[in-house]
């Protein structure tokens, strides 16, 4: 029923192109329709007439990159996926909720330990709870997250008691 250019919102139709690449991930669809979906998200998010006076397009965008990092890591080029994160942190200018934001260095950390950067991974988890210590909502997930973390570390590294005593067994 979108006929005309003054009623299509944009923003809405990214988010669902974001969706249905997200599905086809889940369902280990064909790359190429994948990255169909990935790119008419990204076009739609930043085609739309009202993007300096909409905040939502920082948080499509946002999804947006974390979606594609999420691909290219999962299809194994992690340069890709750490790049798609940098653009987001590295964005002075764009209004990024809390919440964005410490999902996003969620997954960085989370790639550093992919990448065999333990250490680094650990820091950026530590360097950033203080900035949440507010919000019990936001610290449930960053404790959570933090803790399966630790929980792969002790796996990798046989301390199965370690774990056993993380998990409360």
């Amino acid at each position: 029923k979108l006929k005309t250019k003054e009623n299509r919102n944009y923003i809405l139709q990214s988010i669902s192109y974001q969706f249905q690449a997200y599905q086809q991930i889940q369902d280990g669809a064909p790359l190429r329709k994948i990255l169909e979906n990935i790119t008419r998200a990204s076009y739609m998010s930043f085609n739309d007439e009202n993007v300096s006076s909409s905040s939502n397009i920082s948080t499509t965008f946002t999804n947006n990159c974390q979606l594609q990092s999420s691909l290219w890591s999962r299809v194994g080029i992690p340069a890709l996926a750490d790049a798609m994160i940098d653009v987001i942190l590295d964005q002075k200018d764009m209004k990024i909720t809390l919440k964005d934001k410490l999902e996003l260095i969620m997954r960085k950390a989370y790639l550093e330990y992919d990448h065999g950067n333990i250490d680094e991974a650990f820091e950026l988890f530590n360097k950033h709870k203080n900035s949440i210590q507010d919000n019990l909502i936001l610290l449930r997930i960053w404790e959570s997250r933090e803790l399966l973390l630790r929980v792969k570390s002790f796996l990798n590294r046989n301390r199965l008691r370690v774990v056993s005593i993380l998990l409360g067994k």
